[in-house]
């Protein structure tokens, strides 16, 4: 396959840093107490008047609430210096935006780059959510009340939390550097958005307690994006692909496309890579390479349902080390019901309701443009150790993984698994060492063709 691509990922300029804009020298205050939103906007908004340059701040804890980045700004969170969210929702206003899949009316997060050109943010400083507030919001409250209802389907679009990054509409933007902690819901999202790098970034989300929906880097619709050297500790997604869920992924129909993830570390969280669940928009080109993962849930993880669509095609995951993970290949195709099968209880049926949840409730017509494609897809050079389950592929009649290649991959773990339902192209060499045998249901090629062993390494060439 042409991997020209690769080369024209990430931004293709960076900011002018030649002036320097303190924030605090438009009043900000570093004493964590103080709401500096308006002083750090006129910052960057100088900045902006003046041409560009960069906007930065002395030591200490800057409480704020949403900023809006500008183009040619590059805004440095230096060393000593912490931006810290609010925690009162009134400081984050309301945008359009898409939430976890769905075109909607949201909540602001802590930054936003929005239409913009050649923007940075830098540093070796801190930015922090301060989550838990919202956590508890979620966890505590709405979460029981509306699983008692039967909406768990619309409580993530209900309990509207910010996220701590957003990139949309926008090109040439670079995030490196920084450490974000404590976010409130996604930490980083990227969407709609082209030519975006993301490079020595960390992500540490559970400080305090186990926020939900904490993803680390999700690039969402977006192309010619490249993450390096970052390492995420979360409660979701580490490194997650997305292009919009059900009908109104599928209206928009806007794929996730030349994608590259390399020298990046996945500690806890959900999985080391994520393709999905929102996958209306397809992926095409991604590359994941030299990558690796201590204790996530998932490794390789793949998720979508019957009603989401999409045809995702050329995924390659090439020199990846997975430690004690607890499923390595993973492919879940009909991912959390409660969630993505969504029905309204007969007492809603004439009651109010916000406009979000006709958006979901949208039925997928024909039906058939919910089947989503998964074919062409990759695995080189693959190792995971100590996993819980070493292979679960969950294809069925409907959805029938295909044109799946093996090459140098061995997993070794507790159970062998499942594979149900997938065709294989090419298997070079697929071992499973495991106590418990991997099994088999409609996948005649890759049963002729993996080796299984519970003493031995050995390899099974087609």
């Amino acid at each position: 396959m042409d991997r020209s691509w690769i080369s024209q990922t990430g931004a293709r300029c960076f900011p002018p840093g030649e002036r320097i804009f303190s924030a605090d020298d438009f009043g900000a205050r570093g004493d964590g107490v103080t709401l500096n939103t308006a002083a750090i906007q006129k910052a960057i908004d100088a900045a902006a008047e003046a041409g560009g340059g960069k906007v930065t701040f002395g030591p200490g804890t800057y409480l704020t609430g949403t900023v809006r980045l500008k183009s040619g700004i590059n805004l440095e969170i230096p060393r000593g210096a912490t931006l810290a969210g609010s925690e009162d929702p009134a400081d984050y206003p309301e945008i359009f935006s898409r939430h976890a899949g769905i075109e909607m009316n949201t909540i602001a997060p802590l930054i936003l780059v929005d239409h913009c050109c050649c923007a940075a943010v830098t540093g070796h400083g801190i930015i922090d959510g301060r989550g838990k507030r919202w956590w508890d919001l979620f966890w505590n409250e709405m979460l029981p009340d509306y699983e008692k209802k039967g909406l768990r389907w619309c409580v993530d679009y209900d309990c509207q939390r910010p996220k701590m990054l957003v990139i949309q509409n926008s090109e040439d933007i670079t995030v490196r550097g920084v450490t974000f902690q404590r976010s409130a819901h996604w930490t980083f999202h990227v969407l709609y958005s082209s030519h975006v790098t993301v490079d020595g970034v960390a992500i540490c989300n559970n400080i305090g307690g186990r926020g939900p929906s904490t993803d680390g880097i999700d690039i969402d619709s977006s192309e010619f994006v490249r993450v390096c050297h970052s390492q995420v500790s979360c409660n979701d997604d580490n490194f997650c692909l997305k292009a919009g869920r059900d009908a109104d992924g599928l209206r928009v129909n806007r794929p996730c496309r030349c994608i590259l993830i390399e020298h990046c570390r996945a500690l806890s969280g959900s999985g080391l890579i994520t393709v999905g669940s929102e996958t209306s928009g397809g992926f095409n080109r991604i590359l994941i390479r030299n990558c690796s993962c201590l204790g996530t849930e998932s490794g390789i993880r793949f998720k979508s349902t019957a009603r989401r669509g999409g045809i995702i095609r050329n995924l390659f995951f090439e020199d990846i080390e997975m430690d004690s993970p607890g499923i390595a290949i993973e492919m879940d195709l009909d991912w959390f019901p409660a969630y993505g099968n969504c029905v309204l209880p007969p007492e809603f049926r004439n009651a109010a309701h916000p406009a979000h949840w006709d958006t979901l409730l949208t039925p997928v017509v024909p039906p058939e443009r919910g089947i989503p494609v998964l074919e062409k897809i990759f695995f080189r050079r693959v190792r995971a150790e100590n996993a819980r389950i070493c292979c679960q592929i969950s294809g069925s009649s409907l959805i029938r993984p295909r044109n799946l290649h093996f090459d140098e991959v061995f997993l070794q773990g507790a159970k062998g698994g499942m594979i149900s339902w997938a065709q294989a192209d090419e298997v070079d060499s697929f071992t499973v060492k495991a106590q418990e045998k991997l099994l088999f249901d409609h996948a005649s090629t890759l049963e002729k063709s993996v080796g299984f062993s519970r003493a031995v390494q050995f390899a099974a060439v087609s």
